[in-house]
């Protein structure tokens, strides 16, 4: 009997595209938490084929924490779609500066699906 588990990692990177130029992404963003965590579903079509997978999810963040430009980058593209979807359902507390909420850009958020 095989088992079927999605996992979702709980820890995000910030600033992937600022990463590869070389530009540090500010320290305000490394520690960006969702309020609340996605719940992908596993794809049908993975789990008929026994498929595993991990996908980098990239976002931006308003102001008010809800995510917008959410696209993914997956190891197969079965499963960009259910990565997609899951992260847009997700909230993030706002990110203050000078008492201001401002948005957030090129948060990397990974999820990595296990078939067992």
């Amino acid at each position: 009997m095989r088992l079927l588990a999605v996992s979702v990692l709980i820890f995000l990177e910030v600033g992937a595209a600022a990463a590869q130029s070389g530009s540090p992404a500010p320290a305000s963003d490394r520690d960006a938490q969702p309020e609340n965590y996605p719940h992908p579903v596993y794809p049908a079509e993975a789990v008929r084929n026994g498929l595993s997978g991990k996908c980098n999810v990239i976002l931006d963040v308003t102001a008010d924490g809800e995510p917008f430009n959410v696209k993914a980058d997956c190891t197969d593209p079965v499963f960009a779609e259910s990565a997609t979807e899951a992260m847009k359902q997700v909230t993030f507390p706002p990110k203050l500066v000078e008492g201001q909420s401002v948005s957030r850009t090129g948060v990397v958020y990974p999820i990595e699906y296990r078939y067992e």
